[in-house]
């Protein structure tokens, strides 16, 4: 979030494109472009709908002279994913929506959506659409029935499913990072 010159207040209001900028402001390598593309899609797929400015990060790799013991080099990656929860699957915490936009959609986001944002990554269409495919009709698919079975075999027991939930994801507070 830092990387795109917002506040952290902003975790909710900026796109994804603002992040994409900051990342290649900060160095982030173009090619990291399809990467970045696919921890999107993979968060939509999964029902992450809480995929804000802070829960996207970059790691800064520093490399050191063995002689002098001083930074010789760094480079910069994407962060690996993390607070990565199906939230969409737990009644308590679902908003239906993604937390950034995506061409300015926060639902029912389209293969054309994902084609104008991979577009605008500079991700050719046709991975764009091998994306999506393996994501909305593989295994994600599954993925999400299995975390709703899941949360309906809790009964009765759903809200303690989503504090637990919230907790292993929060374990300071117990809650989630709204």
């Amino acid at each position: 979030l830092a990387c795109s010159g917002n506040h952290p207040d902003d975790k909710y209001r900026i796109s994804l494109r603002t992040v994409w900028r900051g990342f290649l402001e900060h160095g982030l390598p173009g090619s990291e472009a399809e990467t970045f593309l696919r921890r999107v899609m993979t968060a939509w797929a999964m029902g992450d709908d809480d995929l804000h400015g802070k829960n996207i990060s970059l790691l800064q790799q520093v490399r050191f002279q063995e002689t002098e013991n001083a930074p010789s080099s760094w480079s910069v990656a994407l962060a690996p994913a993390y607070d990565t929860v199906p939230v969409r699957a737990m009644p308590s915490f679902a908003r239906g929506n993604m937390a950034l936009p995506v061409e300015g959609r926060r639902d029912n986001i389209s293969l054309a959506h994902w084609k104008s944002f991979g577009k605008f990554l500079e991700v050719p269409a046709d991975r764009v659409e091998q994306g999506h495919d393996a994501l909305d009709h593989g295994h994600a698919r599954v993925a999400r029935r299995r975390v709703v079975e899941l949360a309906e075999a809790a009964g009765g027991g759903q809200h303690r499913l989503d504090v637990e939930i919230g907790a292993v994801a929060h374990p300071q507070d117990g809650q989630r990072d709204r």
